[in-house]
């Protein structure tokens, strides 16, 4: 199995950069073999040196200067390029486009992104190339998933929003789910917004009664929502669950992402 040389330049703050930082050795195969907070001490300390994959953690828009984003994609042509951008750098692929529309990918959907890079890394699958256009990417995300959704998985959706809970619903049904109003479905998923103490007493009670093997969490900011309060959540729970927090907006545009949960086996865990 070969290791890839890994570059990570990030400066954690959130609480999801600093988990997703030091989880790229233990949990994703990645081991870092250098850091450095910005680019241009990346491309000082490297000197000659050529990284295998650069992962890039950004937290707010224009963190980056087009300048030294420039810089980097020049220094390094031929390596793999992850760009993870945090809640506040959603809009960027409209009014930004710094960085390769092909390399980027929100945090709440990075796991399937760094599994592919993984894979190519060993010889595996194709890479896809930084000017790819949106229907490529499309395509490669649909393709990559960790693995596919079984036949036949049921779910339920507990949500305030009809609208979205139907479109999200509908997208579930064309991947082979089956709405279901029973306890124990294969998949639960509860919008969580606003998140507060009642919100979080609700979701407690809520995967008591229904005993899900999969639950996700769903919120427009997954970043406002410590992870003590759904650590919390699993500790009380008495029997084991595959617990999840994802974001809701790019749940509706990879509902993929979501059925694709239900394959894993259940460990107390939260994303």
């Amino acid at each position: 199995m070969n290791v890839p040389r890994t570059l990570l330049i990030a400066r954690p703050r959130s609480d999801w950069s600093r988990q997703l930082s030091l989880q790229l050795g233990p949990a994703h195969g990645l081991p870092l073999t250098w850091t450095s907070p910005t680019i241009p001490a990346a491309l000082q300390s490297l000197g000659t040196e050529v990284p295998d994959i650069v992962i890039v953690l950004q937290e707010t828009p224009d963190q980056f200067s087009a300048g030294s984003i420039q810089q980097l994609l020049t220094a390094w042509p031929l390596a793999r390029l992850v760009v993870c951008h945090g809640p506040w750098c959603n809009g960027d692929a409209r009014n930004r486009d710094a960085w390769p529309l092909a390399a980027t990918v929100p945090h709440t959907c990075v796991e399937n992104r760094l599994a592919s890079e993984q894979r190519l890394g060993n010889g595996m699958g194709n890479a896809l190339p930084w000017t790819a256009g949106r229907d490529e990417i499309a395509a490669a995300d649909f393709a990559t998933t960790l693995s596919p959704p079984p036949a036949d998985f049921t779910f339920q959706i507990v949500s305030p929003d009809t609208a979205w809970g139907c479109t999200i619903a509908d997208q579930l049904v064309a991947l082979g789910g089956i709405a279901s109003a029973e306890p124990a479905a294969d998949l639960l998923l509860i919008d969580v917004d606003p998140w507060d103490r009642r919100r979080r007493q609700r979701v407690a009670e809520l995967l008591a009664s229904t005993n899900p093997r999969t639950a996700l969490l769903l919120s427009n900011s997954p970043a406002s929502i410590p992870p003590s309060g759904i650590t919390s959540i699993i500790e009380e729970m008495s029997h084991q669950v595959r617990l999840e927090l994802h974001d809701k907006l790019a749940a509706a545009a990879r509902p993929a992402t979501l059925a694709t949960s239900i394959t894993a086996s259940p460990a107390r865990r939260s994303a």
